[in-house]
């Protein structure tokens, strides 16, 4: 009788189970590689901004005393009554469009008398809280990045502290 060659059942499980546990190993890495990819959007999204504030400063001559969250741009003016289909140089608004993670879903508030906004929704990945103040040295801006650090974008030295999870 000749003997055929061929795996072992034995064999082709530990194969599988190898096979699997890289794949494993594999998504964790991916996984790590998206949240990094969101937090640079975050950042990004804080510099483009700090360069629509300093281009409202040009217009202006003055830091804005607040700027409007909308869904997917932030719109910064002398009044909050501007919306993204009329907002132009000529009155004095600049629009910033928000991408990806930076996007806003969920409430904006403002924190009353201290006039700190708060934007975003605090359980998704999918979306920022941010965090706006007018100070008299300038103007705090923050982004909570996911693994909890904030990310403070402005001029002044007072921090400002978004919404926590």
């Amino acid at each position: 009788m000749q003997k055929k060659k061929a795996f072992t059942l034995v064999e082709l499980l530990v194969a599988m189970a190898i096979i699997g546990i890289l794949i494993g190993l594999s998504l964790f890495g991916i996984a790590a590689a998206q949240r990094n990819a969101r937090d640079v959007a975050r950042r990004a999204a804080a510099e483009d901004i700090n360069a629509g504030i300093a281009d409202y400063l040009n217009l202006t001559q003055a830091f804005p005393r607040s700027i409007k969250f909308e869904d997917d741009s932030v719109i910064i003016s002398p009044t909050l009554a501007q919306s993204k289909a009329n907002c132009t140089a000529a009155d004095k608004c600049v629009l910033i469009p928000l991408k990806g993670a930076a996007v806003i879903d969920g409430p904006v508030a403002s924190g009353g008398s201290s006039g700190v906004l708060l934007a975003g929704n605090t359980t998704s990945t999918d979306s920022s809280q941010w965090c706006f103040e007018s100070q008299t040295d300038g103007y705090s801006l923050a982004v909570r990045l996911e693994n909890g650090d904030v990310h403070q974008a402005g001029t002044s030295t007072t921090t400002c502290e978004p919404r926590s999870n």
